[in-house]
C-alpha cells in the first residue's frame, strides 16, 4: 500500500509540474492532454487520501486491540494475585477454595481472549 501511495503522490506532482510548464508557455503536452490533467490530479488526490485513511484506520484498530489486551492483562494479574492471597495462609475453608477456583477459572478464560502476541507472552509469564 505504501508503494501505491508514493506512486500516486508522484503522479499528482507530475501533473502539477506539467500544468505549470504549460501555463508558463512551454507546451510539452497538447491542449487536449492539458484538459485531462485536472481530472488525473483530482483522482490521484482522492486515491491518496482514501489509502491513507484505510492505513490509519487499520493502525488505529491495532492500537485499540493492544490497549484492550493490556487492560485484560492487568485484570488477569489482579485475579492471580487474588487467588494467591486467598490461598497463601493454607486454610482448608471450602468457601475460600471455591472462591479461589472461580476467580482462577475466570482469570484463565480472560487470558485466552488476549490476541496481541506481546501481551500473550506477558500473560504467560505472570500465569
Amino acid at each position: 500500500m505504501d508503494i501505491l501511495i508514493k506512486f500516486l503522490i508522484a503522479l499528482a506532482f507530475t501533473v502539477i509540474i506539467l500544468s505549470a510548464i504549460y501555463l508558463f508557455g512551454c507546451p510539452i503536452i497538447s491542449e487536449y492532454q492539458m484538459k485531462v490533467l485536472p481530472g488525473i490530479a483530482i483522482s490521484s488526490g482522492v486515491l491518496v487520501a482514501s489509502l491513507s485513511y484505510l492505513k490509519d484506520k487499520e493502525k488505529f484498530k491495532d492500537e485499540r486491540q493492544v490497549k484492550h489486551d493490556e487492560f485484560q492483562l492487568r485484570i488477569a494479574k489482579e485475579g492471580f494475585e487474588e487467588v494467591y492471597n486467598l490461598l497463601k495462609d493454607l486454610n482448608n475453608s471450602r468457601v475460600v477454595w471455591i472462591r479461589a477456583s472461580r476467580v482462577l477459572l475466570n482469570t484463565l478464560k480472560l487470558g485466552s481472549s488476549i490476541k496481541s502476541e506481546q501481551i500473550k507472552e506477558a500473560y504467560e509469564i505472570i500465569k
